[in-house]
């Protein structure tokens, strides 16, 4: 029992640990970054041998769940350097696995006992479940009133008050990220493909919006919040738009794809009267659009007021191409 617990644990230090970096100067929050596979190694060291049936079962049938399930964690969790010093045979008979194969992909597949399979998605749904439970009127999230969800997480469904949650502006952008990487040990565990629909809901049950995972990773589901600019006595002078994004997201973008963005999404805002439109990195960077995307595109260190603190290149879309130039 208290193996399969601490196998838990690292499994969920894995997996949900995806593609997050600093938000401290916006959020003050300070996101794990990506572990390697040999921090994980290094951490599975602590205990060593296969599970007995008696210790992955704790009151499952252990002849209900005979065979086995091929279980492939995504390439994104490598990198390069875990890849090419990874031994998978090694792996699996040193943690008493039936196998592991490294995919052309770059995943990695690993085979384990329907016993072990089945008690950890047990353990893992109660964690996950508490995860989401944390968020309700935390310190950290205390525009969130409720938590709902399916038995699969296949959708999740925060209840928000509305004036806190706009209040929040920003802040609130790595919700639907943080809700689907808190489910994501369990889908891989599942084996049942990775799609989770994070929806978001006003105290009235009035629907607001939903992000797609894993579709959002490489197709940015850019949900705005309205920021007012003010002078230095305090006066309004005008509103801007601000969305935030993970860099990789459009810096994944082909050129196509991505003035089809500046056309469909950010042209509108800022002809609906908004000066400024930013989209903020998840890095302490961003792009800002003033008031045409025909204009120039300033990249370039975002503040606190999310105003560009430090240009680093001029964009320009020009003849179905972006050009650039540095600042």
């Amino acid at each position: 029992m208290r193996k399969r617990v601490i196998l838990i644990l690292l499994i969920m230090v894995l997996l949900l640990a995806a593609a997050w970096v600093m938000l401290q100067n916006r959020t003050g929050r300070e996101l794990p970054s990506l572990p390697s596979l040999s921090s994980l190694q290094s951490l599975l060291s602590r205990f060593s041998g296969a599970f007995s049936s008696d210790e992955a079962s704790d009151g499952f049938d252990s002849e209900l769940y005979s065979g086995t399930v091929d279980i492939t964690y995504p390439a994104f969790l490598f990198s390069d350097e875990d890849r090419a010093d990874f031994d998978p045979d090694a792996f699996a008979a040193k943690y008493g696995y039936e196998n592991a194969v490294v995919n052309s992909d770059g995943s990695l597949t690993v085979t384990m006992t329907e016993t072990q399979r089945s008690a950890l998605l047990r353990d893992v749904d109660r964690e996950t479940e508490a995860a989401l439970l944390n968020m309700v009127k935390s310190a950290d999230t205390p525009y969130i009133t409720a938590v709902y969800h399916d038995t699969a997480y296949r959708w999740i469904s925060f209840i928000v008050d509305d004036d806190a949650f706009a209040a929040a502006g920003l802040d609130t952008y790595y919700i639907p990220w943080t809700a689907y990487k808190t489910a994501y040990t369990y889908l891989v565990l599942r084996n049942d493909g990775f799609e989770c629909a994070v929806n978001f809901y006003s105290s009235d049950r009035a629907f607001k919006y939903t992000v797609t995972y894993p579709d959002a990773m490489t197709h940015p589901t850019l949900v705005f919040s309205r920021f007012g600019s003010y002078d230095g006595n305090g006066e309004y002078v005008y509103d801007r738009a601000a969305a935030y994004v993970p860099m990789s997201v459009i810096t994944s973008l082909s050129d196509g794809e991505f003035i089809s963005l500046c056309q469909d999404t950010i042209q509108p805002i800022l002809d609906a009267g908004y000066r400024c439109v930013i989209l903020d990195y998840d890095d302490g960077t961003g792009l800002v659009f003033e008031g045409s995307i025909d204009g120039v595109i300033t990249y370039g260190a975002i503040d606190s007021r999310r105003e560009i603190a430090a240009p680093y290149r001029y964009y320009r879309i020009q003849d179905g191409a972006v050009t650039w130039e540095n600042a």
